[in-house]
């Protein structure tokens, strides 16, 4: 199993349906140790692996979409001639900067606009099929000016980014024009999806951050409940424990 890329029964789930001292080792451990590169995904959801003609399933859930892996597998390779040519295909465009794009997996897209001139129309928005955006998760909390409690405002998003257990993320640094944090404005916002409403707010002060800090962007890690965030102000990584905050 060394350096395949496989899935399996994870500890997690294991241990959630009380087998894990029943088993003479857990499976997801015991591969690891034997070097594969093991990839989970999320509890009860099926999730698959193809690593050339190794086909692995993470659990009952899994079953057809294994199946159906294996039965691309078994199809004749299709000739190089009869494979018609990529081509790029424009989802949205937009005349203000987006610096960040995030995609749920229901399809459902949303962008942000930072804060780095006057022009800006709204912090965060859900991008529509039909090319029109909409402030997220409300127009309320997309109206900053000085005047207001930044703490209760989007001042100025650097970045969207959606985990894989479907929440969407939304990173606010606080550094509109790159003059300077706002105390008080720096945080990390999670967002349900399904209600549109904000679950969890992360807030960054000092020593964590400085008064130049400009925190750029972010990556959650679901299953050890951390989220990872680069300060490209001050050249640092920020760690940050989403269980603890």
């Amino acid at each position: 199993m060394a350096g395949k890329t496989l899935t399996a029964f994870t500890d997690e789930e294991e241990v959630a349906v009380e087998l894990d001292k029943a088993m003479p080792f857990l499976l997801e451990s015991r591969l690891r140790e034997l070097g594969a590169r093991f990839i989970d995904g999320p509890l009860w959801q099926g999730h698959v692996e193809v690593d050339g003609k190794l086909v692995t399933g993470q659990n009952p859930a899994s079953s057809a979409s294994a199946a159906e892996a294996v039965i691309q597998l078994l199809k004749p390779p299709v000739p190089p001639s009869a494979v018609a040519p990529a081509s790029l295909v424009e989802v949205a465009r937009s005349e203000r900067q987006w610096t960040g794009v995030a995609v749920a997996a229901d399809g459902r897209m949303f962008v942000n606009y930072p804060r780095w001139s006057d022009q800006v129309p709204f912090s965060v928005a859900e991008l529509h099929p039909d090319g029109s955006v909409s402030p997220y998760p409300d127009a309320g909390i997309n109206r900053w000016e000085p005047s207001l409690n930044p703490a209760d405002q989007l001042v100025c998003v650097q970045s969207v980014v959606v985990d894989r257990d479907g929440f969407l993320w939304i990173l606010d640094p606080a550094n509109p024009k790159f003059q300077g944090v706002i105390p008080g404005g720096p945080k990390l916002l999670k967002v349900d999806l399904a209600s549109n409403r904000i679950i969890q707010t992360i807030r960054f002060a000092e020593p964590a951050i400085g008064p130049e800090s400009y925190l750029n962007d972010v990556r959650i890690d679901t299953r050890r409940q951390v989220a990872y965030l680069t300060d490209s102000g001050a050249g640092a990584l920020v760690v940050v424990d989403l269980a603890t905050g």
